[in-house]
């Protein structure tokens, strides 16, 4: 086992704790709050089948889900990568959003060891302290190093030129 230089986004669901608290009331489970949270695993599940492991444009993506954290990582040099984190982001955002839940997290890069069974590394370490320490709003964050990486391993758009018959 060795850890892999990966991007990692770390994405934490707010207002899970405070959801999770609702069902109980007074020793009695309270089913439509227990039914709301179940109808996020199901679509957060259904996320991961069918937008997030279904595109195999990026090879090496990993995708788990735990609790109220999403986390989603590639090696660092898979094209596009950075485009296709982006995506996958957005369609959770909006899934989460209307179950009405608010997202925050973070992206990083650095050494990490993810597998569908296992996710440890210090690059999960950084995504969770910066998703708790620089976050704080519902909002995603970068690490520096992001922007370099989709400089490096672009997304490629098809363009006019390209479209053209020559």
């Amino acid at each position: 086992m060795i850890y892999e230089e990966r991007v990692l986004a770390y994405i934490d669901i707010l207002g899970f704790s405070d959801a999770i608290n609702n069902t109980i009331e007074k020793n009695t489970e309270k089913e439509t709050e227990t039914e709301k949270i179940n109808n996020l695993f199901d679509d957060v599940l259904k996320l991961k089948e069918i937008y997030f492991l279904a595109d195999k444009k990026i090879s090496s993506k990993i995708v788990s889900h735990f609790s109220d954290s999403i986390a989603i990582s590639y090696l660092k040099n898979e094209e596009e990568g950075i485009f296709h984190i982006l995506v996958n982001i957005l369609i959770s955002s909006l899934a989460i959003l209307q179950k009405g839940f608010l997202i925050r997290g973070a992206i990083t890069c650095g050494k990490l060891y993810h597998t569908e069974e296992k996710l440890f590394g210090p690059a999960m370490i950084t995504a969770v302290d910066m998703e708790k320490n620089i976050a704080i709003y519902p909002r995603i964050v970068f690490d520096k190093e992001i922007i370099s990486i989709a400089e490096k391993y672009p997304a490629k758009y098809p363009s006019k030129k390209n479209n053209q018959k020559q």
